[in-house]
């Protein structure tokens, strides 16, 4: 993907403004988010070892690509779609929706261990 300058700008713009930096200080980018819930969707898919409050921790990146998303010029945006939804739709794939709440509610979810996850 070849960004002009513009948008290069544009995106560390986004990234700054809806993600800001990671817990140790380093700023984040769109690849890095994107690296990252990449990272975390595996892990789910292989067994989720870790505290609800860790997976709250882990999933922040996704909260920041949501909040970054719209704010990112839309060919970046068209560009990256396909690997947003890759993930998001392995995420789904390897999470059960929590009893008694509905998608408008926000992803709130429980981690299926890998032998029971939803085809």
């Amino acid at each position: 993907m070849f960004l002009s300058q513009a948008e290069y700008e544009a995106v560390h713009a986004a990234v700054s403004a809806g993600a800001g930096r990671w817990a140790g200080g380093q700023p984040c980018t769109l690849n890095s988010l994107l690296a990252r819930w990449g990272g975390v969707v595996t892990e789910l898919e292989e067994g989720y070892s870790w505290c609800a409050p860790e997976l709250d921790n882990d999933i922040w990146c996704r909260s920041a690509l949501a909040r970054v998303w719209p704010l990112l010029p839309s060919r970046v945006r068209f560009i990256q779609q396909s690997v947003l939804h890759e993930l998001d739709a392995r995420f789904r794939a390897a999470t059960i929706q929590w009893p008694g709440r509905g998608e408008e509610e926000g992803p709130v979810v429980e981690v299926a261990h890998p032998s029971t996850a939803r085809d």
